[in-house]
């Protein structure tokens, strides 16, 4: 079966190998909502499935709440090898039923098939649509070696999805990330490290990987607040504070003046305290922007100015 399920929740994890999984690498159903980070799959050359399977939640009820929302960082994917027998290679990602979230930072490839597939079949949305609406992000990834397929011409089984993947703002590539070596075999050639100076080196600045958080544990505040981010106007990344007196479920956003959403940082639930995130703006224009707080039904909202 698959090497790693979450049905629901909002665990974080970090250093996860599946290694010849007879099915899929990384699934995720029911509204998965976590963190994850250095995620590394790589199947067996004769069998395997996806390595990224990720459903949003049950067919019967694809609009269910909690929405999906995971965010993966530094994943490293293999397939069974682009010339490999394995007729289970159809996609690299299956993305279905309201699954939304970003891959950043990650290298994905050695496929015998496309390379992401982002369903379109449920009413009233799908993920097509939190695609559409900027709740799918696939940001600043190399791919390689997915049969004969490339971000110029079909890495994305759909005419929506490759459009996206041709879109140079999101930063995604098609190119050899020069590991020291791939095999398949108990030879010790796998050693799936990309050369330095590489590709893998050379663009990984444009999406710093790292969100922090400070948690003033000892300190219990007195009342719900966001604070204003600083610095303001920032270049581009910025800290947002807020306070919380008692425990209970924080959603911060962004959004732009239109009020489209633009990314969600913080998805879940908080004990009391003070918390600080950073959030880095280098994969959006210059312009006003707002971050929105809500925690038990209270909202503050607080504009910023990106300025590069």
């Amino acid at each position: 079966d698959d090497g790693f399920e979450w049905f629901g929740g909002t665990v974080n994890a970090k250093n996860l190998i599946a290694a010849y999984c007879a099915d899929d690498g990384f699934d995720m159903d029911e509204g998965y909502r976590g963190k994850l980070q250095f995620l590394f799959v790589i199947q067996h050359p004769d069998f395997g499935n996806r390595c990224g399977e990720h459903d949003g939640a049950p067919k019967s009820s694809v609009t269910s709440e909690p929405k999906a929302y995971a965010v993966i960082y530094n994943a490293t994917y293999l397939g069974s090898g682009k010339e490999s027998g394995n007729p289970d290679q159809d996609e690299l990602f299956k993305i279905r039923e309201n699954w939304g979230g970003e891959y950043a930072n990650s290298i994905f490839g050695d496929y015998n098939g496309y390379g992401l597939d982002i369903e379109d079949k449920y009413s009233p949305t799908d993920s097509k649509d939190r695609l559409l609406a900027g709740e799918i992000l696939f940001l600043n990834n190399i791919w390689f070696n997915l049969n004969s397929y490339s971000i110029s011409d079909s890495v994305g089984k759909k005419s929506y999805v490759q459009s996206y993947l041709q879109d140079a703002v999101n930063g995604n590539t098609e190119q050899d990330p020069q590991f020291f070596g791939i095999s398949r075999a108990q030879d010790g050639g796998l050693d799936p490290r990309p050369e330095f100076n590489g590709p893998a080196y050379s663009n990984i600045a444009e999406y710093p990987t790292d969100i922090r958080r400070i948690d003033f544990s000892s300190r219990i505040p007195s009342e719900f607040s966001l604070l204003q981010n600083y610095p303001n106007p920032f270049n581009p990344v910025t800290n947002i504070r807020f306070d919380l007196p008692v425990a209970g479920g924080v959603r911060l956003s962004i959004y732009n003046i239109l009020g489209q959403r633009v990314t969600t940082l913080v998805d879940r639930i908080h004990s009391a305290g003070s918390y600080v995130y950073q959030w880095n703006a280098s994969n959006v224009p210059s312009g006003i922007y707002f971050v929105r707080l809500n925690v038990n039904g209270q909202t503050q909202i607080r504009k910023m100015m990106l300025v590069k």
